[in-house]
C-alpha cells in the first residue's frame, strides 16, 4: 500500500512536532536573505557555547548538596551545560528513592 502526497507529508509534520519543532515560513526581501542567515548562525553559534552557570542553577545545587551530602567538583561548577546534567541526575535519582517508599 502506498502512501500519497498529503499522507506523507502529515507524517513529517508529526514527526518534527514531535521533535518540539515549528514550521516557520516568512517572506523576505532577496536582498536581505544573506543577513537574515547569518543572524541565525550567529543564533545557532551563541546556543552551542557554554556559559557559567546562573545563580538559580548554583543556589539548587547547593540545596541538593545540603540536602543529600553531595559534593560538586569544581570542574561541574565552571560549566553550565555539565552543571545542569548533574542537577538532572541527583535530582532524579531523589525521586526514585521516594516513589519506592
Amino acid at each position: 500500500m502506498a502512501f500519497t502526497g498529503a499522507e506523507r507529508q502529515q507524517k513529517h509534520r508529526k514527526i518534527k512536532r514531535d521533535q518540539n519543532l515549528s514550521l516557520v515560513q516568512v517572506w523576505v526581501p532577496k536582498d536581505r536573505t544573506i543577513e537574515i542567515k547569518a543572524i541565525a548562525a550567529k543564533m545557532a553559534e551563541e546556543e552551542s557555547k557554554d556559559l557559567e552557570p546562573s545563580p538559580r542553577q548554583l543556589a539548587f545545587a547547593q540545596f541538593l548538596c545540603d540536602k543529600k551530602g553531595l559534593k560538586i567538583s569544581q570542574d561541574i561548577l565552571s560549566s553550565s551545560k555539565k552543571l545542569s546534567e548533574w542537577l538532572n541526575e541527583n535530582k532524579k535519582a531523589k525521586d526514585k528513592t521516594e516513589r519506592n517508599l
